[in-house]
């Protein structure tokens, strides 16, 4: 998929935007905190209707003004046009359409235009809790399957009602069995559907992750993804049952796809414990570009990447590589950020990349083609 224009009124930073993009490689600089990181928000926004970072919708207005909305002109890779718009009130319902058409909800994008982004906070996939690294897996395969997208939604839903019930309740006596057994069992029907497509996602991402770990450290090492869960689609009912009494006293829900993780390990030794700084860059990058790969595999879309603030401390030649890598045909439109305007833009006329910049200083962002 490629952007060609956006325009946006009143989201974060910005009162008004109007950009036209590169198919190839946009590089937008400034200094920390002067906007960049919410442009890459603005057209993450406009993908999947929802910004990829932990805030609501609301809190992207821009503190001026009641609402703000956004629009974007798009084409597949077969040249197939496409029109987003987002309209966010500070009070009231978020609207989207497509091509003028309404969308009832953000989950009718998903898979329409999709995106992997790379943020300097994705180290927390190696050191963060395992809510991160399901997160990682939930936001590949929402992309991929509408069915995934429902049974995330509905285990989430039931584990929630559960986790109500056993709060509220005063005392063991007084719990509702069947109420519980019924939220059970909606766990135990959407939980295999997450379940096997999790299993099925590491399996086939594994290979393709060990390739591009191998290709980006330049040296041969194993690493390995293995997905661990405590959800058994023949024992989860009887386990839930065992364990009902110790769910009530903690107020927690000890078996489920909720806990699923997934360990990470090089030349069979745990990254998160054991690896170098350099090897979990390495590895983050691995993950993030075999991210890209898959979607694009499995959706037949190449994704649009998204690249903040992330090539800091990082060394000439290894830079180089990943600049190499990421402007291969294999790869489509790219947005970076970068606090200094020289370095990508010098990488890039020597790949002899096109490429367009835009310098964000004081809110406004001012372009120039390359």
């Amino acid at each position: 998929m490629i952007i060609n224009h956006v325009k946006a009124n009143h989201f974060k930073n910005y009162e008004l935007l109007s950009l036209s993009f590169s198919p190839d490689c946009n590089v937008i600089y400034g200094l920390n905190g002067s906007g960049k990181t919410n442009l890459l928000d603005l057209i993450h926004f406009l993908c999947l209707g929802k910004s990829y970072f932990s805030i609501t919708d609301k809190q992207a207005v821009n503190y001026a003004f009641d609402f703000f909305r956004l629009e974007a002109d798009l084409e597949s890779d077969e040249s197939e046009r496409l029109k987003i718009a987002v309209s966010v009130p500070s009070s009231g319902r978020k609207k989207i359409w497509r091509n003028g058409d309404a969308v009832k909800k953000n989950t009718e994008l998903l898979g329409l235009i999709p995106i992997v982004c790379i943020v300097p906070d994705d180290i927390e996939l190696i050191k963060g809790s395992s809510i991160v690294r399901r997160k990682f897996m939930d936001r590949v395969l929402c992309q991929l399957s509408k069915d995934y997208t429902n049974a995330l939604i509905n285990y989430e839903r039931a584990l929630k009602q559960k986790l109500a019930l056993l709060k509220n309740t005063s005392s063991i006596h007084e719990l509702d069995h069947v109420l519980i057994q019924t939220y059970d069992e909606l766990l135990w029907k959407h939980g295999k559907v997450i379940n096997a497509a999790r299993y099925h996602f590491c399996k086939t991402f594994e290979p393709k992750f060990d390739e591009m770990y191998n290709d980006i450290a330049g040296k041969n090492e194993k690493a390995d993804i293995h997905y661990e869960s405590n959800f058994s689609i023949d024992t989860f009912l009887s386990d839930s049952k065992e364990n009902r009494e110790i769910d009530f006293y903690t107020k927690r829900v000890r078996k489920g796809t909720h806990r699923d993780d997934v360990v990470f390990k090089v030349n069979s030794q745990n990254v998160r414990k054991f690896a170098s700084q350099g090897q979990i860059k390495t590895f983050i990058y691995a993950l993030k570009f075999s991210e890209y790969l898959f979607l694009s595999d499995q959706s037949e879309r190449r994704p649009i990447l998204l690249l903040d603030d992330i090539f800091e401390k990082l060394d000439k030649a290894r830079l180089q590589h990943l600049f190499e890598l990421m402007t291969s045909s294999r790869f489509g439109q790219i947005f970076i950020t970068d606090t200094e305007q020289n370095r990508s833009i010098q990488l890039l006329k020597e790949l002899n990349i096109s490429y367009f910049s835009f310098r964000v200083e004081n809110n406004i962002i001012s372009q120039s083609n390359g």
